[in-house]
């Protein structure tokens, strides 16, 4: 009996001692210590970095691109972001200018934004956006909704900035590695659905990326997902 015992003891003991080992092996080899993070509407929501070989641009990503010889710099921010209670929210930021932002200067967003345009090249262009997609009664009135929809979701995302910057505290082009400060007040009105609309206070915005990608990207179709989408 106490054989058995003890042989189950050491079945835990080196299980145990297992996964942590993977989970080590797992943060090191696949995820690094990029974060965005921030409060959306009261709640925060954060969203943490994997390696490059294994980041998924749709879900999580950060990128920017800088070149001495044309003197442009781009900076964009496109991630799913969890609260506690399971509510996702699509981040997005783009940031393009002529020559390197000044650190601790703030660059205020752009008004407005058409999600469906793609965008070239454009000096002082700095624009956020939150994508979200409540249940249809959450963000209309349902008695101009057929009953057969009124529970289904809509995915909706923010077109006009009424206030709202973004700071770096960090840029580094030798080691690719940024940091920085945002926040900002949206809305969004949708296209499809009568009377849809949705609102976003976004406040303590903070991220840092560590060997952050070079990737020259503007904002336009190819950085979004569809908007509108009832499913």
């Amino acid at each position: 009996m106490k054989i058995k015992y003890s042989i189950f003891i050491l079945i835990i003991f080196f299980t145990t001692t297992f996964s942590k080992c993977e989970k080590e092996v797992y943060d090191a080899v696949f995820k690094n210590k990029s974060f965005v993070e921030c409060y959306i509407n009261g709640e925060f929501v954060r969203s943490e970095g994997l390696s490059k070989a294994f980041e998924v641009p749709p879900t999580f990503h950060m990128n920017y691109s800088y070149s001495s010889k044309d003197d442009i710099f781009t900076f964009n921010i496109s991630k799913y972001m969890d609260s506690k209670d399971g509510k996702r929210f699509d981040l997005k930021i783009s940031f393009a200018q002529k020559k390197l932002p000044i650190i601790g200067e703030k660059y205020y967003f752009r008004k407005e934004v058409d999600n469906t345009k793609i965008y070239g090249f454009e000096d002082d262009f700095y624009v956020a956006t939150v994508g979200v997609d409540p249940y249809l009664y959450q963000c209309a009135d349902t008695s101009l909704i057929p009953k057969e929809i009124r529970k289904k979701r809509i995915t909706l995302r923010t077109n006009t900035t009424t206030s709202g910057y973004i700071e770096f505290t960090k840029i580094d082009v030798k080691k690719n590695e940024l940091a920085g400060l945002f926040e900002f007040e949206a809305s969004g009105v949708s296209k499809d659905v009568p009377g849809a609309t949705y609102k976003a206070s976004v406040t303590n915005g903070k991220f840092e990326a560590l060997l952050v990608e070079k990737d020259r990207t503007y904002y336009g179709k190819e950085f979004l997902f569809d908007t509108d989408i009832i499913y």
